[in-house]
This record gives structure tokens, sequence and C-alpha cells, in this order.
């Protein structure tokens, strides 16, 4: 008898045996998981801040940004690199901050300066 947490199952192995060439059900169920969460990731959901911070505190490993990277779903990628960036320069402001107060005297009343953080330009 047919469940309903069966048939995601079922209709990968229908679908593998309908193709023509021999495919693995479980890989095409793996891959049909992974797209949709990268859809609902780069979805209506990214533009919620609440969600993007979750985001930043897991993170993604490359194989995923790169997949991510490959949709054409650009907005909110950059939503995710945006406020990523934006707590990485926090931390790395506080971090500044921290050792400029160990050093005392007149250099740890200054701020932290911004254009450290600046990335070299790119080699063409």
């Amino acid at each position: 008898m047919e469940q309903i947490y069966t048939i995601p199952v079922n209709e990968a192995f229908e679908a593998c045996a309908a193709a023509g060439e021999p495919t693995c059900p479980f890989c095409s169920l793996y891959n049909k998981y992974e797209n949709d969460e990268i859809d609902l990731i780069l979805g209506a959901s990214m533009m919620e801040p609440d969600i993007r911070k979750k985001t930043n505190e897991a993170g993604f490993c490359r194989t995923h940004f790169d997949m991510m990277l490959a949709y054409s779903k650009r907005l909110p990628l950059a939503l995710i690199l945006e406020s990523h960036l934006a707590e990485v320069i926090e931390d790395t402001l506080r971090l500044v901050s921290r050792a400029d107060e160990g050093k005392g005297g007149r250099e740890a009343a200054r701020p932290p300066r911004l254009d450290v953080l600046r990335l070299p330009p790119p080699r063409l």
C-alpha cells in the first residue's frame, strides 16, 4: 500500500525505469531534493532577514555556493553575500578595536580604519 511518504520514492523509481538509459533512483531523489532546497533558499525566504541570519550562521560549502551561483536568481544570492559580508566586517572591526584597546594611549581612541578591509583589485 502506498503511503504519502513513499510517493516521491516510487516516483523516482518509476522515472528511472521509464528513462531510456539506466539511472540511479537514489541519485535522482538526491538531486531533486538538492535542487528544491536551493530553489527554496534563493526564493522568497531570502527576503526575510532572520533566514539570512540563519544562513550566515550555517554557511554554505563551495559546491552548493557554486550551484546557487549557477542559478539565474542573482538578487537573493546578493542579499546572502551582503548580509554575510556585513557580519564579517562587524566581527573584524570588533577584533581590531579589541586589539587597539590593548595598545593604550592615543592609538586606542582612534576608530578602526575601514580602508584596511578593502580587497585588492582583481587581476586581469
